[in-house]
């Protein structure tokens, strides 16, 4: 659904004043689009949808704190944040490694913290009385 720059203007005002409506409102007319251009820089529908929830989430915090009126339009906020929140995806996903078990050559210890060793034989593999 195309959206007037006049309407867009009016749904603005109203965000100005908190009303709930007008969030409504914008995110029926705005979420295929913030969606579709997520979409298409991110590649995969779960990521997306998230992502997509997150940027109306950190829109209606704008609302609520009075940050909206930096912005000169409903339109320009919703892409702007919707880019930041791209960015930071990939910020995030550059920092976490990912390894298969395929790929692990040697076997691995995994340490569960719930477990009592006072009675296991690490080197033997083992439980040990004691």
């Amino acid at each position: 659904m195309k959206i007037s720059a006049f309407s867009d203007k009016i749904l603005y005002l109203r965000l100005q004043d908190k009303d709930k409506e007008a969030f409504i409102k914008a995110y029926d007319l705005y979420l295929d689009s913030i969606y579709r251009f997520i979409f298409f820089k991110v590649g995969n529908r779960e990521e997306a949808e998230d992502l997509t929830s997150s940027v109306f989430l950190k829109a209606w915090d704008y609302i609520q704190t009075n940050k909206i009126k930096e912005f000169k339009t409903l339109k320009s906020l919703l892409y702007k944040i919707a880019r930041n929140a791209v960015i930071d995806h990939y910020r995030k996903q550059s920092k976490r490694q990912e390894i298969s078990l395929d790929q692990v050559e040697e076997a691995v210890d995994i340490i569960d913290e719930k477990f009592d060793y006072a009675y296991y034989d690490i080197e033997q593999r083992n439980f040990q009385d004691y």
